[in-house]
């Protein structure tokens, strides 16, 4: 009774030693084949196609108030733009563009901003009045990457 006990773990343990190095065989190989082999491509899903993004700091504003009630909006924004060099144009006028922003924020109700319309007519407003104070189209479109009304 006691051999086979004994018969018994020892086949157990050979059965592990044989599966660990089989798992350790698979895993190298695969390390291999990925190390190795430089022909393997993987699609980049974030590709711009000529698309460049300026994220701005994030805002927090004071709307403007409809029933002498204080109302917050703290949003995150980011500029579309076409051309590479226009980041340049973006990363040294952002003060000019932060006060932009704050204004047209500063001048919506926390009601007009629950309203997808008004954010729509909100973009556009910033995405204008940013192009005519730099006298260029550099912004294509305003992306709101972060949005809380209190």
């Amino acid at each position: 009774m006691m051999e086979t006990r004994e018969k018994k773990r020892d086949l157990d343990k050979a059965i592990i030693i044989v599966l660990l190095a089989a798992i350790l065989i698979i895993v190298l190989a695969i390390g291999y084949l990925v190390v190795s082999d430089k022909n393997i491509t993987i699609p980049n899903i974030f590709e711009s196609d000529g698309e460049y993004t300026y994220v701005l700091d994030e805002f927090v504003v004071n709307l403007k108030s409809e029933d002498n009630s204080s109302s917050y909006l703290k949003i995150k924004i980011a500029l579309m733009f076409t051309d590479e060099k226009d980041g340049e144009d973006l990363d040294s006028n952002v003060n000019k563009i932060r006060d932009i922003v704050i204004s047209n924020l500063r001048a919506r109700t926390a009601k007009e901003l629950m309203e997808n319309q008004s954010v729509e007519l909100l973009k556009e407003d910033i995405k204008e009045d940013i192009n005519t104070s730099l006298n260029k189209m550099i912004v294509q479109d305003v992306y709101i990457t972060d949005i809380i009304v209190q």
